[in-house]
């Protein structure tokens, strides 16, 4: 019989993304292990917290918005040392540095972090970005004892800053058992029916929504069919990318939805799902949509190309509109071939890239680096 092992889990819990998908899922996974006691401390009120809440954990508020830096750092440290945890697994910039120093004033317990996706470069040096960055990192070289890369490519990455004895990859899982619960069927598109392209993410620099904005205005012009394009997302510069719609002349062509709690759905009923990121890990919606067996555009970035052959869409090599709108028209003018082709995605997701293989690559995870410290 396996000795239990007791986790705490430190979120900003803030918005609502792929960090957030991926991290609900491991603890729903691990919450079912009758060997892992597992808790959750979160710092803001959100869809996360109310998730969790439905969960059988013990699950904790410390609303961020009420400490100082330094209160925070207290009830952090108070928390850990009420749950007596054997591990403090933190997510996040200000997670990572305030969990991992909180955990160090309780000696007996390790620390480790999910690094979700690459570190992004400061604009400007000494910024408050810059700090952040450089403690976050910081706190990884000297303080945790182990960091989750979600995929080999990203390892590579972090290897280059952090010692490669405390990296591990393992790769992101969706919740196939919960889409098939949730009785969504990808419909087939009727003769009259737009060709439907889909942006799923938050509205952030990283994202680069501008090029998947700028790629609808080229298609419109060169396309031979009706094409319509859904965006769903929110964020800080959701404004700033209605306004470049407008100016681009798109309004007829695209449809802001803002955030969707429940998009399988939805997503679901697209033809195409494009995703035009500077960087990524491994994205959440990126499984999901091969899942639902939805074709997919993307930057051949992070773990990426590992997920999507040419079978299931395009790769893009080049951050600009044109090549999106170029690797978009490939695939639609490859539409029928990629829909027998795609038939075949939802058995790899399954076997690959589930939360049960993932929980399980996490416990084992855990229970190596308590065998050796």
């Amino acid at each position: 019989m396996s000795i239990t092992i007791r986790i705490l889990h430190i979120v900003s819990g803030d918005t609502w993304g792929g960090a957030e998908s991926q991290l609900f899922g491991l603890i729903s996974t691990l919450s079912e292990q009758p060997d892992i006691d597992t808790s959750v401390i979160v710092l803001n009120h959100g869809l996360l917290s109310k998730r969790l809440n439905t969960l059988a954990i013990n699950c904790l508020f410390i609303d961020e918005d009420k400490h100082s830096t330094l209160g925070l750092l207290r009830a952090l440290r108070r928390s850990i040392g009420d749950i007596s945890p054997d591990i403090v697994h933190t997510h996040g910039y200000k997670q990572n540095i305030l969990g991992s120093l909180a955990a160090f004033f309780h000696r007996r317990c390790l620390c480790v972090r999910t690094q979700h996706g690459d570190w992004e470069i400061p604009h400007r040096v000494f910024s408050m970005s810059y700090v952040l960055r450089s403690l976050d990192l910081l706190s990884a070289k000297t303080i945790q004892q182990g960091i989750v890369a979600v995929s080999e490519d990203l390892a590579h990455s972090l290897r280059r800053s952090i010692s490669t004895d405390k990296i591990t990859t393992i790769e992101n899982g969706i919740d196939t058992a919960a889409i098939e619960r949730s009785n969504v069927r990808r419909s087939a598109k009727t003769e009259n029916e737009a060709y439907s392209i889909a942006y799923v993410g938050r509205m952030v620099p990283v994202k680069r929504v501008d090029l998947f904005l700028g790629a609808a205005a080229i298609i419109i012009e060169r396309a031979k069919i009706a094409v319509v394009f859904n965006v769903f997302g929110d964020g800080p510069k959701l404004g700033e990318y209605q306004k470049l719609s407008q100016q681009l002349d798109l309004t007829d062509h695209v449809r802001f939805h803002g955030f969707v709690e429940q998009l399988t759905g939805q997503l679901s009923k697209c033809n195409l799902l494009v995703m035009t990121s500077d960087h990524e890990g491994l994205p959440m919606v990126l499984l999901e949509a091969l899942y639902l067996k939805v074709p997919v555009v993307a930057p051949a970035v992070g773990g990426i190309p590992a997920v999507l052959p040419r079978e299931y869409g395009e790769l893009v090599n080049e951050q600009t509109a044109t090549a999106y709108a170029d690797a978009i028209l490939a695939c639609i003018r490859r539409d029928a071939e990629l829909r027998r082709n795609i038939a075949y995605a939802p058995c790899v997701i399954e076997r690959r890239y589930s939360t049960t293989t993932q929980g399980l690559a996490y416990e084992r995870f855990y229970r190596r680096l308590l065998s050796q410290n």
